[in-house]
């Protein structure tokens, strides 16, 4: 057994201490657990592992002998790697290239491509993966090129490897697929990992032990079949407010009217597109309405007919009891709906622009007179938004700067002033820690109930679902 101990480890930037004497140990043999809000710590540390930054003070030793690494090749030789969320495989290559890339096996071109074949054919059969080893990886799935990557870190003989959210994109199947994969390979290889995650359900099923990060302390550590699900949550958020509502857990009755008295905001009949067929419901003023299903359900593609993204070839849509036909989004953001995409990173945020100019976009032909633009109005109003929300961070910075959780709160900022009278929100906590999907979830509630807001919660997540 080889155990990496880190011993009270530090790391300030700019004057910010975001690791104050973090001290833990982790043992090849098994899966341990890094929890923690967004902010708490958990980036640094990775980074600090993996030799992409270097502590200010303390130390890190394997199995007793101090180390220090000034690049990730130094912290690779020690048997370390790390798999991101971002993933770097490279899809133009085949699974065999992908799985040598970077090793004496890789190099030799076209002469030793039966050999690599070959080779790797056996080493994705010792992990159980079924992947043809001539394939593109730009033909597998998120979740297979996961597992690849995983194993191409294993064959460059790493003992301690670091899954940074390997599950945020995922399917449940996939989830299954790869939380079974990663078991068997510590079992088999007597590999060490390290599994970075916001999700409690994969932490008591998987991880032996659960460390806790908050403000750059740990705040809990230990065997995972010591804690509880409660104690390792009031860990992570610190506070009561903030702790997402328990599955099963529903607003009460009397706050949500008879829908018997009133009509839906929108009435859907039938809706056909490329990748619906059939689709029926009503949502109405003041709830909020739980779309559920896997990837590739249609739950995206539903919310983008609302939104005249998509479009529509059957059925019909009534908005306020008059018939709807969204010729684009700029036709239903006028009709009063927005929508926050799945994915803030790609489409929900101009990186470079900061957040007030972020949140205030579609609002500035509204505030604007004769041509000139009431830049003051306009911040103003965002910043009032920002304090309701309780946004965190330098909002004049380049809106990429945030964390996770406040961009998506940035993003929220931006629908309510644009007041809307339908909401729909794809995956809202997608990628947030508990704290932060804790208070998001309070916001959904609150704009449905104090501001009649009608609203479609499409989630992958049946706890959020239940929850919302």
């Amino acid at each position: 057994m080889r155990i990496l101990e880190l011993r009270e480890l530090g790391k300030s930037y700019n004057g910010n201490k975001v690791l104050r004497n973090v001290t833990a140990s982790l043992r090849t043999g098994e899966i341990h657990a890094l929890v923690g809000h967004n902010g708490a710590g958990k980036s640094t540390l990775l980074k600090i592992l993996s030799g992409v930054e270097s502590p200010d003070e303390g130390d890190i030793q394997i199995s007793g002998r101090s180390v220090r690494f000034r690049s990730p090749g130094e912290a690779q030789a020690e048997g370390i790697a790390c798999v991101y969320q971002e993933l770097r495989v490279i899809n133009q290559l085949s699974v065999a290239e992908n799985l040598f890339l970077g090793t004496p096996a890789g190099r030799g071109g076209l002469a030793r491509r039966p050999r690599i074949h070959r080779e790797a054919k056996e080493i994705l059969v010792q992990y159980g993966l079924a992947l043809d080893p001539g394939a593109r990886v730009a033909t597998l799935s998120h979740a297979e090129k996961q597992l690849l990557e995983i194993v191409a870190a294993l064959q460059k003989h790493s003992t301690f490897l670091f899954l940074d959210e390997p599950t945020t994109s995922l399917e449940f199947q996939q989830v299954d697929m790869l939380l079974t994969t990663i078991r068997n390979i510590v079992r088999r290889s007597e590999t060490g990992v390290v599994l970075v995650t916001h999700k409690l359900d994969e932490v008591f099923a998987v991880a032996d032990r659960v460390t806790v990060l908050a403000e750059g302390r740990v705040v809990l550590s230990g065997d995972t079949a010591s804690f509880g699900r409660d104690q390792v949550i009031r860990s992570v958020v610190g506070n009561k407010e903030s702790v997402p509502t328990a599955p099963g857990t529903r607003v009460p009755r009397e706050r949500i009217r008879d829908v018997g008295e009133r009509s839906p905001v929108i009435s859907v009949r039938n809706l056909v597109s490329s990748r619906l067929r059939g689709v029926t419901l009503d949502v109405y003023a003041g709830e909020v309405l739980g779309l559920y299903g896997l990837v590739g359900a249609g739950r995206t593609e539903f919310l983008r007919a609302l939104m005249g993204l998509d479009r529509i070839r059957g059925g019909g849509l009534q908005l306020l009891g008059h018939p709807y036909h969204p010729r684009g989004p700029q036709d239903a953001l006028k009709r009063g709906i927005t929508y926050l995409t799945e994915d803030r990173r790609i489409d929900g945020f101009v990186p470079h622009m900061n957040s007030i100019q972020n949140a205030a976009l579609p609002i500035y032909a509204r505030e604007s007179r004769l041509g000139f633009v009431a830049h003051s109005v306009i911040e103003n109003l965002a910043r009032q938004q920002f304090s309701a929300l309780q946004i965190r961070g330098d909002v004049e910075r380049a809106m990429r700067y945030l964390s996770g959780g406040n961009q998506q709160k940035i993003l929220f900022a931006r629908a309510a002033l644009q007041k809307p009278m339908l909401l729909l929100l794809d995956e809202p906590t997608k990628g947030i820690d508990l704290g932060v999907k804790g208070e998001i979830y309070s916001i959904i509630r609150s704009w449905a109930r104090e501001q009649s807001t009608a609203v479609i919660v499409a989630s992958t997540e049946e706890e959020e679902v239940i929850a919302i």
